[in-house]
């Protein structure tokens, strides 16, 4: 498997930057040359990769290691971060409550988004999956949505004319609301940064305690990420090992890619890559 050099730094445009570099295997699908047919919902995910999602009590929406702490430093002591946003946010639209919690000046969902109402968002028939395919995860871990879904390219919750699809850009101001309540939005490569360098690139503080796979992991955050997996090319992948996030941020140079986030268990991964072939997780904030 090819080498792929990222990083996590200040330039958006190229999606990489001067402030630490990471070089791992291109296991995870992240190349953008990879062309692959529209994601479709797929059952055929293992029972042993399905289990690492459950190692025990950590994996559950009624547990989190870190949305508790308040002013508490990390294990290097230079890691501050508060929760004073923290309690729950209930989601008007269908009544489902998330954790939330404030890193550094933005208050971020400390879970994945769980909409999928489709009377109301028509367009998300067939583009919104629960990991793994079983349908008791999506309670659980939050769902994985297309990019066009994502972005709410039906315009059902903008409040700007965009015009978005997998096959263009949309040339929209941020902040972009997309499939998030009023009053958040969907985040930004440029949040990512940010947030990465809020917590001293301490990775391991974004990573939910409990999996076999991250065995570093602290979640001193409370930002909670669960190593869910997401799709690509129709498939299940990397359960159990990674968390995928989309961004509002899009290509400059191919008008079909945009921007994710991959937490593995020893990097975090800014990349880019086709949006049909694709389904990650959505983190709002605000």
């Amino acid at each position: 498997m090819k080498k792929m050099l990222v990083a996590f730094g200040a330039s958006l445009g190229m999606l990489m930057g001067a402030c630490s570099i990471y070089e791992s295997e291109d296991s995870s699908g992240m190349d953008p040359s990879v062309n692959g047919p529209a994601v479709e919902d797929s059952a055929s995910s293992t029972e042993s990769s399905s289990a690492m999602l459950n190692p025990g009590s950590s994996a559950s929406k009624t547990s989190d290691s870190g949305s508790s702490a308040s002013n508490k430093p990390s294990g290097d002591g230079n890691l501050i971060v508060t929760d004073e946003c923290g309690g729950e946010f209930t989601d008007p639209r269908d009544g489902q409550s998330y954790k939330t919690v404030k890193i550094g000046s933005r208050c971020w969902f400390a879970e994945n988004l769980n909409y999928a109402d489709e009377t109301a968002v028509p367009n998300m028939k067939n583009n919104h999956f629960c990991p793994s395919g079983k349908t008791e995860n999506c309670e659980k871990f939050g769902r994985l949505y297309n990019w066009s879904t994502a972005i709410d390219s039906a315009a059902v919750f903008k409040k700007q004319e965009v015009i978005c699809s997998n096959t263009n850009q949309c040339f929209a101001e941020e902040p972009i609301q997309g499939l998030c309540p009023d009053g958040w939005r969907m985040s930004s490569m440029d949040d990512w940064f940010n947030l990465m360098s809020e917590l001293k690139n301490n990775f391991y503080s974004l990573q939910q305690t409990g999996y076999p796979e991250w065995g570093n992991a602290t979640n001193s955050s409370g930002f909670s990420a669960v190593p869910v997996g997401f799709i690509q090319a129709g498939a299940y992948d990397n359960v159990g090992t990674q968390a995928g996030f989309w961004t509002t941020s899009q290509s400059t140079t191919y008008a079909q890619w945009a921007g994710f986030v991959v937490i593995s268990s020893d990097e975090i991964v800014p990349g880019e890559g086709d949006k049909s072939n694709y389904a990650f997780a959505v983190r709002c904030l605000k």
